[in-house]
């Protein structure tokens, strides 16, 4: 068995908690009881008071943390190899661990519709509504595509259309970077961190963000 290369990034820890992504029912919480070059063996979690088992050729995503570092795998269900006697979900790692960037609020990539208005001195609009559109987003803030240049130190009132959902988030932002365009230097981005956010809005946005990562490794892994 060859060992897999991973230059940036580390093998799931031995009796880690790790989230696997492609087993029926969805995802779910596990432990890793072995790592045998590349091979690893994972606690078969349990679903209606019943463990839970993949066929043969399954393909799996794996999400599990490295000294805090996020960290994800594409793995394929393997038999169990001979001369062992861990019972769990063997599988074969499918590419090489990724190491993904450590951040308080991690940052995804997403396209959504924005209302932003200036604000004054006081808190009050200064101006007519801006449509803007999202590049990425955290639960810290945003990047945005702008209609119009704005100065650094501007703040905005932002009604941001979140995905599936009723009721759009409000927040207001403080431009602290301008930057030009992705492709041309006629449309500005700007760099807003959020000043003023509901802790509830907070949480609902995470959660959109973890859904959209969610949806988009599973994709990258096959699974969808």
């Amino acid at each position: 068995m060859s060992q897999v290369d991973a230059p940036d990034a580390a093998l799931p820890p031995l009796q880690s908690r790790v989230e696997i992504d492609g087993l029926p029912g969805g995802p779910a919480l596990s432990l890793v009881l072995a790592v045998e070059d590349d091979l690893v063996c994972l606690d078969r979690p349990m679903l209606g008071g019943r463990p839970v088992d993949a066929s043969e050729g399954r393909r799996l995503g794996l999400s599990y943390s490295v000294k805090k570092v996020p960290h994800t795998v594409a793995l394929r269900v393997v038999p169990r190899p001979p001369g062992t006697d861990v019972d769990g979900i063997w599988t074969r790692f499918a590419g090489a661990p990724v190491r993904h960037q450590r951040r308080k609020d991690f940052r995804v990539e997403h396209a959504l519709p924005v209302i932003a208005r200036t604000l004054d001195d006081e808190g009050e609009p200064a101006g007519d509504p801006l449509q803007m559109t999202t590049v990425d987003l955290s639960a810290g803030g945003l990047q945005l595509l702008a209609s119009e240049p704005l100065e650094e130190g501007t703040l905005l009132a932002l009604t941001i259309a979140l995905p599936d959902d009723e009721r759009p988030l409000n927040a207001v932002g403080r431009v602290f970077r301008v930057l030009g365009s992705l492709d041309d230097d006629s449309v500005p981005r700007l760099g807003i961190g959020f000043v003023e956010i509901e802790p509830d809005d907070s949480e609902r946005l995470r959660r959109v963000l973890l859904d959209v990562q969610r949806a988009r490794r599973r994709r990258e892994l096959g699974l969808d």
